[in-house]
């Protein structure tokens, strides 16, 4: 059974919030690997730095490949997340596409939380590469949208291997009758 019109019409709204949603933030990490002094400042005031911080050229080449690597993760997560409202907008509510698209959303969410907790600890090591003695850092940040990103990311993950058992049994079943 397809699904109503009227749920298929938001999923066609959230695919294009999707969309819009990695073109900024693809243009947003342009902006800052352009202007990475005010990333480098603010970063360095979270982790207690002194204000006469000043970035080398080898934290600043180390800073810019960690921001396109989280872009990278959140790129793919909201296009498995496009994928997946286009399945819907299409009708479909209980196929191998979208069980797939919803084990991937999963799999990306959990990807964002790890990623947080490293990306946190990776700019505090890489800013104290120029730091002054006694103003180095380890920090281990473990942040609230990492935690939910965590727990949406294993609950996706979880339905959509759930889903996929689910159609494997339901097409088993339909092969004996």
């Amino acid at each position: 059974m397809p699904l109503p019109q009227r749920s298929r019409h938001w999923a066609r709204v959230l695919r294009l919030t999707c969309l819009a949603a990695m073109a900024v933030l693809t243009l947003t990490a342009l902006y800052v690997s352009f202007q990475l002094d005010g990333f480098i400042a603010e970063n360095a005031r979270r982790f207690g730095m002194a204000d006469t911080y000043r970035a080398s050229g080898i934290t600043r080449a180390l800073l810019v490949p960690g921001i396109w690597g989280m872009l990278a993760v959140a790129l793919y997560t909201l296009w498995q997340m496009a994928t997946l409202f286009a399945c819907f907008a299409q009708g479909d509510a209980l196929t191998p596409g979208t069980a797939q698209a919803i084990h991937r959303v999963g799999g990306g969410l959990l990807a964002l939380a790890a990623l947080g907790v490293l990306g946190h600890t990776a700019t505090g090591l890489v800013l104290s590469i120029d730091a002054a003695p006694g103003q180095r850092v380890f920090s281990i940040g473990l942040d609230h949208a990492d935690i939910g990103f965590a727990l949406a990311g294993g609950l996706m993950s979880l339905i959509g291997g759930v889903m996929q058992q689910a159609l494997e049994i339901r097409s088993e079943n339909e092969s004996f009758v």
